[in-house]
């Protein structure tokens, strides 16, 4: 049993504590992006993480917050059944976009999430915010639901996010992936795959790239196949002393997805 009494000055003392106590469970939230950040049907929010970073205020200041990340991936299995084709799947549909960012101690007065950064357009809340968290391209090409292979680069641009009633379109800018500039490597990879498309879609260039094994478990097990344990290799592969720029724990749920800093990559 703890001793002694907690006073005033005990709480005035770990103020910093006191303000990043959690009052979010990862599960309300989810549901909350799923109703209100999901944007399509496509989209998905398969999980949240906790993380903290070190906020920069006007003055200069700095303070560390807890906040709960949320990547928005694609989920094809979602694409309506009539809009399942080659083409959308390995092709168009290649990546989700973005994340969602809320503090684990704030809720609107509706009871909903406070978001630092929300919706499609990433807009930070404020301009501590802003200052804070780098945004970079937050396009999603390796993490949880990445299940099927993809080629870029190709003569079809690739669905980046919807605006409105519209799509916008890319171009992957990333060096991942394999070389299909010639027609050995596209037969070699068609009997891989057991995708005979490949060797013979008119849509591919020399520049054309294939990403796949695109799980963060799936590459870290190609990887590491002697690992017993794919989540323990996860945890431990960050914070290794041997390991150069191993500075903070990656969360076993994400990516990269990066998110180490809500940076997400291209893919490059």
């Amino acid at each position: 049993m703890p001793e002694g009494e907690l006073t005033v000055e005990d709480l005035q003392q770990n103020t910093l504590t006191l303000d990043n106590i959690r009052l979010w469970d990862t599960r309300p939230l989810l549901e909350s992006n799923r109703q209100l950040q999901q944007i399509r049907l496509y989209y998905e929010f398969s999980g949240a993480d906790v993380d903290r970073y070190t906020f920069t205020e006007d003055d200069g200041s700095t303070n560390r917050r807890q906040v709960l990340i949320s990547a928005r991936e694609l989920n094809y299995d979602q694409v309506p059944i009539e809009a399942q084709t080659w083409v959308n799947e390995h092709l168009i549909y290649t990546h989700g976009y973005g994340f969602t960012m809320s503090p684990v101690n704030i809720a609107d007065a509706d009871g909903l999430p406070t978001y630092f950064i929300k919706d499609i357009a990433h807009i930070p809340s404020d301009p501590t915010v802003a200052r804070s968290i780098p945004l970079g391209s937050p396009r999603i090409y390796f993490g949880e639901l990445t299940h099927n292979y993809v080629m870029t680069q190709t003569r079809v641009k690739e669905l980046d996010y919807p605006s409105g009633s519209d799509n916008v379109y890319t171009v992957y800018g990333g060096q991942r992936g394999i070389a299909l500039n010639n027609l050995w490597r596209r037969f070699l990879f068609a009997w891989h795959l057991r995708d005979w498309r490949l060797p013979l879609s008119a849509d591919f260039t020399s520049d054309t790239r294939l990403l796949y094994r695109r799980t963060i478990t799936d590459r870290v097990q190609a990887i590491a196949p002697f690992c017993g344990s794919i989540r323990t290799l996860i945890w431990w592969w960050p914070i290794s002393r041997g390991i150069p720029a191993a500075g903070a724990r990656m969360r076993s749920r994400f990516p990269l997805q990066q998110i180490p800093k809500p940076t997400i990559s291209t893919g490059s």
